[in-house]
């Protein structure tokens, strides 16, 4: 039997890609095929942000997410790196929050294209079983997320209840890799959009921070693997080929 898992992963990605490259979330999403089959998740949504003037690049990469199964959903807007950057992406985040694809399943994973997952003790797929089950105890945990190494100093540093094993629990979040319940995901969202004025004007990351905060009554809101069990290694970077070929990941040439 083929494994089934109630998670949709959604991937946002644009066609300006990072630094040159266009096509760096191959080197993720086959790196993620090769430790859990991409097909057993229940849904895979990729929400891909269009710079004018990127349109066959866009082409390209929309038509090689689909022969990987995603559903892919465009949306052309130009925007520059900083607040229009960020409010971009929270348009994206408001529209993929209400596909129906989601609505089918109880988890969403929210993944940048640009960051390869490091399980060193058990594979991955007992890591997001895991990852459910932290989510599943207590209604007051809200994300269970990767982290990359170098920002564990930083995470320590804020954590708002002891270590347990594996896990930190902190009352920070951030984008890499955070897996939620569908439900808190479009809850968040919505309120983000009856709020836009305000919103769009915050640290993305620190909205995030915010309206989630208020869906929990304890301190136990974030679950975070130490990278010593499982960790992100982030592709996005200048020297991304020395850190792709650190890890045997294949970065394909672009589109264009």
């Amino acid at each position: 039997m083929s494994l089934r898992l109630p998670i949709a992963l959604c991937v946002y990605l644009t066609s300006k890609g990072h630094y040159g490259s266009q096509t760096l979330y191959r080197a993720t999403l086959e790196d993620l095929d090769r430790q859990i089959p991409l097909r057993s998740f229940a849904a895979r949504v990729a929400h891909l942000k269009v710079q004018p003037g990127e349109e066959a690049a866009a082409a390209g990469i929309g038509t090689d997410l689909k022969s990987m199964g995603f559903n892919v959903y465009v949306a052309t807007a130009g925007w520059s790196r900083g607040q229009s950057h960020m409010a971009e992406y929270l348009k994206d985040q408001i529209r993929v929050s209400r596909l129906p694809e989601l609505n089918d399943c109880q988890f969403v994973w929210h993944c940048d294209d640009d960051s390869a997952l490091v399980s060193h003790r058990d594979t991955l797929e007992v890591v997001l079983a895991r990852m459910t089950s932290l989510i599943s105890a207590s209604p007051d945990t809200l994300t269970a997320r990767f982290l990359r190494r170098e920002d564990l100093p930083a995470t320590l540093a804020i954590q708002s209840a002891p270590a347990e094993g594996d896990v930190l629990w902190t009352s920070d979040v951030n984008f890499q890799q955070p897996l939620l319940r569908s439900l808190d995901y479009y809850r968040m969202l919505k309120i983000v959009e009856d709020n836009w004025a305000t919103a769009s004007q915050m640290h993305i990351e620190a909205l995030w921070r915010e309206v989630l905060g208020h869906f929990a009554r304890g301190q136990r809101k974030h679950a975070v693997w130490h990278p010593d069990y499982a960790e992100t290694v982030h592709l996005g970077v200048p020297d991304y080929a020395a850190v792709c070929a650190r890890h045997s990941l294949t970065v394909r040439p672009n589109f264009t």
